[in-house]
């Protein structure tokens, strides 16, 4: 498995994700984060998809990416967009009223520091909204864990607990720090149609995208295996989902 994703790669299919799944829990949650801020800020916002929403309503957003690519595609949104890293934020004290992280919280490697800068970009009484899996919780299941040896264990690593996030936002001074569902994740898909309409590649997730292309190769060979399979008995086989997204929100005291 790769250490690490690269994302210049990845931009021209990112956005794929999004016509396969419109996430209507995260989109109500953020636009209910979001309702009484004006400034918002985005780390680790890819090609503008979240800001874009946002800004359709009346909101200055601005986007942080360390991959060029994907920021080029986030001005396509007419979003104003920096590049630079989680840790670092290169933006002056108390700019925004909110900061938001959508499923990218994963990829920060010093999560406290990044939360540090997170509380010195905001002014008082500024929010923050993350969304992001919890494998911790032992609660998902998913054909990728199924099908692609790894997987899980390097979510595991990657994806902080929830519980980790809020202690880590109540140390540095976040109130009113909540955790629900944003957004049940329940899918099933015939495997033939879907692996034959090319849904399945390995830029579909930052799961796949970690793998070497052997292992992602085998992986697909597992699933084509269990087609054969039923299919030879006369059933079908399905690939299915049940995940769960977590949001976390807190805020800073006025």
């Amino acid at each position: 498995m790769d250490s690490a994703i690269d994302y210049d790669e990845v931009a021209p299919s990112y956005d794929q994700r999004y016509s396969d799944r419109d996430y209507p829990g995260v989109s109500r949650e953020l636009t209910l984060a979001a309702e009484p801020h004006r400034d918002v800020l985005e780390v680790g916002c890819g090609t503008g998809h979240w800001l874009s929403i946002l800004e359709g309503r009346g909101k200055a957003v601005t986007g942080l990416d360390l991959s060029i690519e994907m920021l080029s595609r986030a001005r396509a949104c007419d979003v104003t967009v920096a590049q630079g890293s989680a840790e670092a934020l290169p933006f002056r004290d108390g700019a925004f009223d909110l900061l938001i992280v959508i499923n990218a919280v994963h990829h920060f490697p010093d999560k406290p520091a990044f939360i540090a800068e997170a509380r010195r970009v905001l002014r008082p009484g500024g929010g923050v909204f993350f969304v992001g899996l919890d494998p911790s919780r032992g609660q998902d299941e998913w054909y990728v864990y199924d099908h692609f040896p790894g997987t899980l264990q390097a979510d595991l690593t990657r994806y902080p607990a929830t519980d980790a996030i809020s202690e880590w936002l109540s140390e540095a001074g976040f109130v009113e720090v909540v955790t629900t569902v944003a957004e049940p994740i329940v899918e099933q898909a015939d495997a033939r149609t879907y692996l034959e309409a090319g849904r399945l590649t390995k830029t579909s997730t930052s799961q796949l995208a970690l793998l070497t292309d052997h292992a992602f190769d085998a992986g697909v060979e597992r699933i084509w295996s269990e087609i054969s399979a039923a299919e030879s008995g006369g059933g079908c086989f399905s690939l299915s989902a049940a995940l769960k997204l977590f949001g976390t929100s807190a805020r800073l005291p006025a």
